[in-house]
């Protein structure tokens, strides 16, 4: 009897562990869902309870765009943009909606026409992209972290960086006023015709703000070994900048640089001290020391509007008529090494076939003086013209002497006090003919 008994409580207790497992798993399944939902009301309420909206920064194929978000808890968001490509944007505010949903992970989606299409139109009038691709960026992100209300995030197609953060009253009060654009204006245009550096005991250190990069560069105590880098910035309403990863100078660390609206000046953030920008007419870096064969630009590209319209130096000649050519009057010359590991410059100008542009590049042996800054130019050839552009190209010339041009000439290089929509340029300069220059913007 008593053995029985011990069968039926075995048996009673198979029952109770088979039923009680069948509960623990529907269980997890609803947690989870409930556990989802309750993550996305969250963040909904979040969003939807700052009082003075975010401040949102997207990374593009142009570094930061800048964007401040007001957001409600019944899926609508207002939205505004330093986008400078359209200035007619500045203080607008434009509505849309919003929704976070449970894909592969929590997303924000901002679900129809805002101020994120635009920088993601396959337009590239529109986007200010290239290849069709807009600024290869995202409108869909997924969230990475909030933490001391700040989202982190990730765009789902082109896994580009996003973060956003609780704005203050004042900044919100200076988007209103067009502190977006204002900003990024403010550097762009800031002393654009002189040289920015500052001094940190005997190392002078050059800062060139581009649109929204900051490059910066110095030379090493030793006289020789230089030190530069190509910082991403966020620009704030404030007209603050913060470097999105630190530079090092000499063993501090720069993490930004400092509006003072009063002086109307910036300092720079060095460790735990600060140092005013100093502003002259030739950098304190060498354009040479950055760009030519092996450095850090090798490639410089010109348009026809650089010049002077009624300037009549050759390189402005050679856009002119390729201008008449081609879907956008433009050349460029590169510094590279061929196959052999010989050096040579390429010098690329594009024709018209009538369906779209095609870039015609002629190739010349190169000499470059390793220590200073110039360089001479060979012969002319092109030993990959199967369409036979170049051919056609350097006939059509002929009279003007164009691709010929370059042969057998020796070239200097300098810094150009010239910007081109907000990025500093350098020069190309014949040394027997000084008129004779190629300005460009360098990559």
């Amino acid at each position: 009897m008593r053995f029985l008994k011990y069968i039926f409580a075995g048996i009673s207790l198979m029952f109770m562990l088979s039923s009680c497992e069948k509960e623990v798993i529907i269980d997890l399944e609803d947690s989870v869902n409930v556990k989802v939902q309750q993550t996305i009301d969250s963040y909904i309420s979040t969003l939807a309870g700052a009082p003075n909206g975010w401040l949102v920064d997207v990374m593009t194929s142009d570094g930061y765009y800048q964007f401040f978000m007001e957001f409600t808890d019944d899926n609508f968001v207002t939205m505004y943009t330093d986008n400078i490509n359209h200035p007619d944007l500045n203080a607008v505010p434009k509505k849309s909606t919003y929704n976070i949903r449970s894909l592969q992970r929590i997303t924000l989606a901002f679900d129809t026409y805002s101020y994120l299409a635009i920088i993601n139109d396959p337009d590239n009038s529109i986007s200010g992209g290239s290849g069709n691709q807009g600024l290869a960026t995202d409108f869909d992100f997924e969230i990475d972290s909030l933490v001391n209300d700040v989202f982190t995030m990730t765009g789902r197609i082109n896994r580009v960086n996003a973060k956003m953060r609780k704005a203050t009253s004042a900044e919100k009060k200076a988007v209103l006023n067009g502190g977006l654009m204002n900003a990024l204006r403010n550097v762009i245009n800031y002393k654009a015709d002189k040289f920015c550096y500052f001094r940190s005991g005997d190392i002078d250190v050059s800062v060139i703000f581009n649109q929204r990069t900051i490059d910066i560069a110095y030379i090493g105590k030793d006289g020789k070994t230089l030190f530069e880098s190509s910082v991403d910035a966020h620009i704030r309403p404030s007209y603050d900048i913060e470097l999105t990863e630190s530079f090092d100078v000499a063993g501090k660390s720069l993490s930004g640089f400092k509006w003072s609206a009063a002086k109307r000046e910036f300092s720079a953030l060095l460790g735990s001290s600060t140092f005013e920008l100093g502003a002259s007419d030739k950098s304190v870096i060498p354009f040479y020391k950055l760009f030519g064969l092996d450095r850090k630009y090798t490639q410089m590209t010109t348009l026809k509007s650089l010049f002077d319209e009624n300037n009549s130096n050759l390189i402005y000649r050679l856009i002119t008529i390729s201008s008449n050519m081609a879907n956008t009057a433009e050349a460029s010359i590169a510094f590279v090494f061929d196959e052999a590991g010989a050096p040579i410059m390429k010098f690329t100008v594009y024709v018209n076939t009538g369906v779209y542009s095609i870039p015609v590049t002629y190739s010349y042996s190169l000499t470059y003086n390793e220590e200073g800054d110039e360089f001479t130019v060979g012969e002319a050839y092109y030993n990959n013209d199967p369409y036979g552009y170049c051919e056609y190209l350097d006939i059509l010339l002929t009279g003007y002497s164009i691709i010929r041009y370059w042969e057998n000439k020796t070239f200097t290089v300098d810094w150009s006090t010239k910007t081109y929509n907000g990025w500093k340029m350098g020069t190309i300069i014949e040394k027997t003919n000084t008129n004779n220059q190629f300005p460009g913007v360098f990559f």
